[in-house]
């Protein structure tokens, strides 16, 4: 949002009394929206003690609306980062979520930020970097060479995504198969033990009932415990962004 401001010669300002709170004058829409903006918010909680306050999140209309309007200016962002320990490097940074679920409950979601230099080159360090964006210097003001080929960079960032991912889903899956192998063990120490339990009901037909009843959960539970064990993974590039650092 504050580059996208900047973009439109206007500035994000925060509130001197209230951190974290927002204000900034518009001239995006104002047929629609208004040209001047107050109590804006990013984080969901500060607005437990304000009523007022106007949460900027992905959903909101204004936020919608301006990304549509950026998608037809090119397919990265372009900015400056300053760090002197990367200073002159450049290239593509991805930002790529990887979603690993079952058809049950499971889910688990990684971020995996991929850097490739200008040469086609993976940077691990600086990609690195990017997994806590909080401490990170980006200067609002763009840029981005002519003669920069993104779909190369891009494939190049794609195929080390793609390695990154699969070390994370077999170790997600190996933590996950032992917790449900534990679990069975469980299981059949339970069953087992309910087995016994009932081969002492001396009434044969009732013995026999709950028998076949104990083997039917089991063969249930376990059937389960199977299908739950089959993970999927799903890997899809959530940004793209060109930087250079200074």
């Amino acid at each position: 949002t504050e580059v996208y401001l900047y973009s439109q010669d206007t500035e994000l300002q925060e509130y001197s009394k209230q951190n974290d709170i927002f204000y900034f004058k518009n001239n995006f829409k104002t047929e629609i929206y208004p040209k001047h903006f107050s109590q804006v918010i990013f984080d969901p909680n500060q607005g437990l003690n304000n009523e007022e306050a106007d949460l900027f999140s992905l959903k909101h209309s204004y936020i919608q609306d301006a990304i549509n309007e950026v998608k037809g200016n090119g397919i990265v962002s372009a900015f400056f980062v300053d760090d002197s320990r990367f200073q002159d490097k450049e290239g593509l940074l991805g930002f790529w979520q990887l979603k690993v679920e079952n058809n049950y409950k499971y889910q688990r979601i990684y971020y995996i930020p991929i850097f490739i230099e200008v040469n086609v080159r993976y940077n691990r360090r600086v990609s690195r970097l990017f997994y806590n964006i909080e401490n990170i210097n980006i200067d609002k003001s763009t840029y981005l060479s002519d003669y920069i080929q993104i779909e190369e960079l891009y494939q190049k960032a794609l195929r080390e995504a793609e390695k990154e991912a699969e070390d994370y889903f077999l170790e997600d899956k190996l933590n996950w198969q032992q917790k449900l192998e534990e679990r069975l063990q469980q299981l059949k120490e339970y069953y087992r033990e309910k087995e016994k339990a009932i081969k002492d009901i001396k009434i044969d037909n009732i013995r026999e009932s709950r028998l076949k009843m104990v083997k039917e959960e089991w063969r249930v539970k376990e059937k389960e415990l199977r299908e739950k064990s089959k993970l999927f993974p799903k890997l899809t590039c959530e940004q793209l962004s060109y930087i250079k650092f200074r």
